[in-house]
């Protein structure tokens, strides 16, 4: 049962509908979501698709629209590991063993991946920060999409 004001949106997104963003921003946010997963996908990476709930450990990117006022960006990225990598660093991390070799290389690989991202993003026009919320340290802020057509869409391919 939810509590009084609250709707789910998706299966694993819950939003308050009293700090819901209006209809055309909804819609202007889902669209750069959808363009920043099928960006990534261009490139080669992995895009856990939008349907598929948090709880089944899909690796790669994880694109998520905010669809709240309070959001600290229209957009933010994840990287997912594997569910092994992530198990293990899960382990170190809930052990405090933040110098164990799993959790330094689970860490290293997640801002490899997110310097990745952000150089794709950026390269192809999307303007993309590094998280400013102190809750989700690790992530990306996708703030606004590439003024033109991807170049890879066959109508703007040469």
């Amino acid at each position: 049962m939810l509590p009084s004001g609250v709707e789910v949106i998706t299966k694993s997104t819950v939003i308050n509908v009293n700090g819901r963003v209006s209809g055309e921003v909804m819609t202007g946010r889902l669209r750069l979501a959808e363009r920043t997963r099928d960006e990534l996908a261009a490139a080669g990476l992995p895009v856990v698709p939008p349907t598929v709930d948090a709880c089944l450990d899909h690796p790669g990117a994880e694109v998520v629209p905010h669809l709240t006022t309070y959001s600290f960006a229209p957009v933010t990225i994840e990287w997912r590991t594997s569910p092994p990598l992530h198990d293990v660093f899960r382990r170190a991390a809930l052990a405090a063993r933040v110098d164990a070799p799993e959790f330094r290389h689970h860490q290293q690989l997640i801002a490899a991946m997110l310097d990745a991202m952000t150089t794709i993003l950026t390269s192809a026009g999307f303007r993309v920060r590094e998280s400013t919320n102190e809750y989700d340290p690790l992530s990306l802020e996708v703030l606004e999409p590439p003024r033109t057509e991807p170049f890879w869409w066959p109508s703007t391919a040469h």
